[in-house]
């Protein structure tokens, strides 16, 4: 909501939350973290935008439980960005008084069906003019209802950052729960969970591409560790890389034109870019030793990855043509996993300190 959990599913989600000043950390080298073996997150550098949230009218079509199911997604939705301070309020009647307090913004909602389809008419004012921000419908069939609200959800979101929202996201990950290592789906807030691959053998490192249709992962489907696409609307597979050596650690780039992943043969791993169709490959870094884990910066002009070239995994970022390469990590004797924020502005990673594996 790219990518990979073992460690690196837990730098998707830090990267997934990450809100900052600016596209700068892709372009600076030779700064180290300070060398503490805490990590302390700081709450307070966003402040909250504090909002009132009515609770959804049904309509003469609706169940009031349907609307509460409704309101509730919304809430949870709202709460779960982190960007706002919410006061929920029961429905207003004519007549009502709104004290709003230090709320800035009245979010509302009524569900009702029409045609067949349910209607969330979902909009927000501001306060305390009461002024209109927006008011737009969202019409899904009654049984995808969280779609209607998660877009609401990200659209309040959206007018009051600037910030695309989250609501609409998924996490690939991988699971062992049946008895195989399986590529799963799941929406960002635990609902919907799906089983996209039944191989029986190992299955890792799930990738998506921007638009989210489709899936790059390594299997041992075969027998051997190669790259694999996954069509995620049909569960179909196909071939992207193989042959002799390890694949792994795909990732698509920002425009989908490009895969980027490490390929290891004869104890020497190289990261190489290859088109969807499995086409154009070409190698970009050449260095001796282990150099994997590729991601991507929002820019498409640039590449972090993990390379021992100086005797221990550190991050480095290079042009996407291989060409100026700089160590980007300095602490820490193992550094892996890069995963860049969509701004550009962060990079979470996994790093070994004092004996075991943060988020740095």
């Amino acid at each position: 909501m790219k990518k990979r959990w073992t460690i690196a599913g837990m730098a998707l989600v830090l990267a997934a939350c990450f809100l900052g000043a600016g596209p700068r950390a892709w372009a600076q080298s030779g700064q180290g973290l300070h060398p503490e073996e805490r990590i302390v997150i700081t709450k307070g550098a966003v402040a909250r935008i504090h909002i009132l949230l009515e609770e959804f009218l049904p309509g003469p079509g609706m169940p009031a439980a349907d609307a509460r199911a409704v309101f509730s997604v919304v809430s949870n939705d709202l709460d779960l960005s982190d960007l706002f301070s919410i006061v929920a309020i029961p429905r207003m009647v004519p007549g009502d008084t709104l004290t709003g307090g230090r709320a800035r913004f009245l979010v509302r909602g009524e569900v009702d069906v029409s045609a067949g389809k349910l209607v969330l008419r979902g909009s927000m004012e501001s306060l305390p003019a009461r002024s209109l921000v927006f008011s737009r419908d969202y019409r899904t069939e009654p049984e995808a209802y969280r779609l209607a609200a998660h877009r609401f959800a990200d659209d309040v979101v959206l007018y009051l950052t600037g910030e695309q929202g989250i609501a609409r996201t998924r996490i690939a990950f991988v699971s062992d729960r049946d008895g195989s290592k399986e590529v799963y789906v799941v929406d960002y807030d635990g609902h919907g969970l799906r089983r996209l691959t039944s191989t029986g053998s190992i299955n890792l490192s799930p990738g998506w591409s921007p638009d989210g249709s489709t899936l790059a992962f390594l299997s041992y489907r075969r027998g051997d560790p190669d790259l694999y696409l996954l069509t995620v609307a049909t569960g179909q597979i196909r071939l992207l890389a193989g042959g002799s050596g390890v694949q792994s650690s795909p990732a698509f780039s920002p425009d989908g034109r490009r895969i980027a992943f490490s390929q290891t043969r004869n104890r020497r791993s190289e990261i190489y870019l290859v088109d969807p169709e499995g086409k154009n490959l070409r190698r970009v870094t050449r260095a001796p030793g282990i150099n994997t884990s590729p991601t991507w910066a929002p820019d498409g002009r640039r590449l972090a990855f993990t390379s021992d070239r100086a005797g221990t995994p550190q991050i480095y970022v290079m042009d996407a043509d291989g060409t100026n390469t700089r160590r980007l990590s300095f602490q820490g004797k193992w550094n892996d996993l890069a995963d860049g924020s969509p701004r550009g502005d962060r990079i979470a990673y996994a790093s070994r300190r004092g004996g075991l594996f943060r988020i740095a």
